[in-house]
Formats: structure tokens, sequence, C-alpha cells
């Protein structure tokens, strides 16, 4: 019913999975994810389109850890294949208050409008599993990610100024850290061209 914080999820994923895991599921769906929403309620508009960035620059990559399935998903679609996403977030920008989008952008891989609705970025790339230790992993993923973009980068010019200068390695580093970079660089061969 509220954001909870970083600190309390491990349980009250493992809480929910066994609720979840005692009764029968549809599995498989390509309609069923989990959703993954960061609290961004108060962060800036600069820190919030920072973590945009550096999401879409990582979303390929982590779209094919989520499985084929998932990549070019109508219910989670990645920028690449919703290319009319990136303007209306790019207008938004001029408005006051920015990024108000709405249910413009709902089936995105990043639901920008979930801003407006829950002051939150939504994360849909991730299939639908009950598994507590998969979920637990990949929201840590995804915190660090906007974590660390909205910290360690100034705006988004620094974070592209930063991946350009420094390489796909060394970002991914300062996104996820060394632990989830080395699982990206063995499961997805192709990540520097993703």
């Amino acid at each position: 019913s509220k954001p909870i914080s970083i600190l309390d999820k491990t349980k009250a994923i493992q809480d929910l999975c066994k609720v979840l895991n005692k009764h029968k599921l549809v599995s498989d769906s390509p309609r069923t994810s989990i959703h993954v929403h960061k609290n961004v309620s108060k962060k800036t508009p600069v820190q919030i389109v920072t973590a945009i960035c550096a999401f879409w620059a990582v979303e390929n990559i982590l779209a094919r850890m989520c499985g084929e399935d998932r990549e070019s998903n109508l219910f989670c679609m990645r920028l690449k294949d919703a290319e009319a996403v990136l303007p209306m977030v790019v207008e938004s920008l001029d408005m006051f208050p920015p990024l108000q989008l709405g249910d413009k952008v709902r089936y995105a891989g990043l639901n920008t409008g979930a801003i407006l609705k829950f002051g939150s970025l939504e994360v849909r790339l991730k299939g639908g599993t009950t598994n507590p230790e998969e979920i637990d992993e990949w929201t840590t993923i995804i915190n660090d990610l906007f974590e660390n973009a909205m910290n360690k980068y100034k705006d988004p010019s620094y974070f592209f100024d930063s991946v350009i200068n420094e390489g796909c390695l060394e970002t991914l580093d300062k996104l996820f850290g060394q632990v989830f970079t080395r699982k990206i660089t063995k499961q997805v061969l192709d990540y520097v061209s993703l």
C-alpha cells in the first residue's frame, strides 16, 4: 500500500512468495511479470532524467537477461521497440511539473508514467516468478541502477560523457557493481553492442 525501505524488501518478498506459492498460478504467460517501483518522489527532475537515461542505456542488456520472451514483449516494450516514448519524455520536460506522462507509456519496459500515478519509476522487464531469491536479486539490481545513476552522475550529460570516456564495462560496474557486471558479461556475450 506504500513504499517500503530497501532494507525491508527481502522479508516482504519472502512473505509475499510464501502466500503466492500456496496457490496454483498461471506460469509462462507473456502477460505476467514482476513490476519494480523505485520511489522517486523526493528526487529532482534532473536526478530522475539521469536515472531514466542510465536505464535506457542498459535496458537491452537487462531485457536479454530476463529472457528472449521479454524482448519485444508488448507489455514491457524496450525503448528500441517503442520509439515514440523518447519524444514524449523529452517533450514532457518542458512542462510544469515535468515528467507527467500518465498512461501514455504504461507498457514500456520503463514506465515513466508511474511518476504521476505513484511517484515512482516502474520497471516491467522481468517475467513472472514466485521465486523469492530471483525477485530479491532483481529488485536489488534495479534499485542499485537507479541509485547509482542518480548519485554518481550530476546529470544525463555527465552520464553519457562517462560512458564515452570510460567505456561499457566501467559504466556497468558503476551502475551495478562488479558482481552483477560479471554476471552480465558471462550471460550476455554481446552486451557491448546491446
